[in-house]
C-alpha cells in the first residue's frame, strides 16, 4: 500500500473536502504545486503526467482527480487511459500526493484498475453521519468553543438543520458567534437562529451560483434533487433568495438596521440577521447578473423554449 495515494469515496461532499484540503495542509505544498483535474473534462494521464514532474520549487505536490467515472460502470464522457493510471499505481512519484476524489460515485469492483486501486491506496469512507453521531458532533463544536448547548436545543437544531455537515457547519457557526458573550444556545436562540434545511440548500446552492462555483452548485442541486426537490421549485426558491439578498444589500446601503430590514421584509429578526450576514458576504453585481439571468431563464420557460430542469441545469454548467 502507498503511503501518498488516497481514495475518497462516499455520500458526504463536507466531510470529504475537510480531509483533503487537511491532506493538502499536511503535504506542505504550496498553492503553486496543487492542481485539480476533473475527468469529466481532460483525459487522466494529464493528471498522471502532472503526478510525475517535479514539484516547483517544493519538496512535494499534490494532484486532485475529481470525477473518476471510468471507475465506475458508467462509460467515461470522454477517453480515459486507464493502463496509464494503472502503471502509475504500480510505481507512484515519491514527491506527489495523489488524491482520487470519486465523491457519490458507485465504483465497480469487477474492474481491474478498482482491484488495484483498493490494494495500493488508502481508503477513506465519508458516508453521512447517524442521528446520534450527528448531535454528538453538534454538542463537541459548541463545546470546543466554550459554549454549552443542552440536549432539547441540540435536537430542535437537527429537526431545523437536517443531517447535512455543510449546513450544520454554518448554522452552528452562526449560532456561536451569536452566543459568544453569552456562552450558551437555547432552544429559543435555536429557533429564532437557524434556517430550515430547505432554505439553507436554496441559500447554498444561490450563492454558489453568485461565487460562481460551479463545483459547488451542482453538488448542492443534485443532492437536492436526490432528496426529492423539483426543478421548477429550486429555481423559484433560488431565484428568491437572489432577489432577497440584492434588496438586503440596498437596504444596508441605506443604513437600515436588522430590526428595520426584518420589518422591512416581513421576516423574523433571526432571518434577518442571517440574510444581513449572507449579503454582506456576496458580490452585489454578480447578484445583478444573475438575477437578469434568472429572468430570462424564467422568461423562456414559460414561452416554452426550453423545461426548467434542463434550463436550470444549463445555467448551472455556463458559471
Amino acid at each position: 500500500m502507498a503511503d501518498n495515494i488516497y481514495l475518497f469515496v462516499g455520500e458526504e461532499y463536507y466531510l470529504i473536502r475537510l480531509r483533503i484540503n487537511k491532506i493538502i495542509k499536511d503535504s506542505n505544498a504550496d498553492e503553486y504545486n496543487v492542481t485539480r483535474y476533473d475527468l469529466e473534462e481532460v483525459n487522466v494521464s494529464e493528471a498522471i503526467q502532472d503526478a510525475q514532474t517535479t514539484p516547483f520549487i517544493s519538496e512535494n505536490k499534490v494532484v486532485i482527480i475529481k470525477n473518476p467515472t471510468f471507475l465506475t460502470a458508467t462509460k467515461p464522457n470522454i477517453y480515459q487511459n486507464v493502463s496509464a493510471f494503472i502503471k502509475y499505481l504500480l510505481n507512484p512519484s515519491p514527491s506527489c500526493t495523489l488524491i482520487i476524489d470519486a465523491y457519490n460515485l458507485k465504483l465497480d469492483e469487477r474492474k481491474d484498475v478498482v482491484k488495484k486501486l483498493h490494494k495500493i491506496a488508502i481508503l477513506k469512507e465519508c458516508n453521512f453521519m447517524t442521528s446520534i453521531e450527528y448531535k454528538g458532533w453538534i454538542r463537541r463544536k459548541f463545546e470546543i468553543n466554550g459554549i454549552s448547548i443542552g440536549n432539547e436545543a441540540i435536537e430542535t437544531f437537527y429537526q431545523r438543520a437536517g443531517n447535512n455537515l455543510e449546513n450544520a457547519d454554518n448554522e452552528t457557526n452562526k449560532l456561536i458567534s451569536y452566543a459568544s458573550s453569552t456562552k450558551e444556545v437555547s432552544v429559543d436562540d435555536v429557533l429564532n437562529l437557524v434556517i430550515k434545511e430547505m432554505d439553507t440548500n436554496v441559500f447554498s446552492l444561490s450563492n454558489a451560483i453568485i461565487a460562481k462555483d460551479k463545483e459547488k452548485a451542482l453538488n448542492v442541486y443534485n443532492n437536492l434533487l436526490l432528496a426529492g426537490e423539483d426543478p421548477v421549485g429550486l429555481l423559484s426558491l433560488s431565484s428568491r433568495a437572489l432577489r432577497e439578498s440584492y434588496l438586503v444589500q440596498l437596504l444596508l446601503q441605506k443604513k437600515y438596521s436588522q430590526s428595520d430590514i426584518a420589518r422591512e421584509m416581513r421576516v423574523s429578526n433571526g432571518k434577518a440577521y442571517y440574510l444581513i450576514k449572507n449579503a454582506k458576504s456576496i458580490v452585489k453585481e454578480n447578484v445583478e447578473y444573475f438575477i437578469h439571468r434568472f429572468a430570462e431563464l424564467d422568461y423562456k420557460i414559460k414561452k416554452g423554449l426550453i423545461d426548467s430542469k434542463t434550463g436550470l441545469e444549463f445555467l448551472l454548467f455556463e458559471i
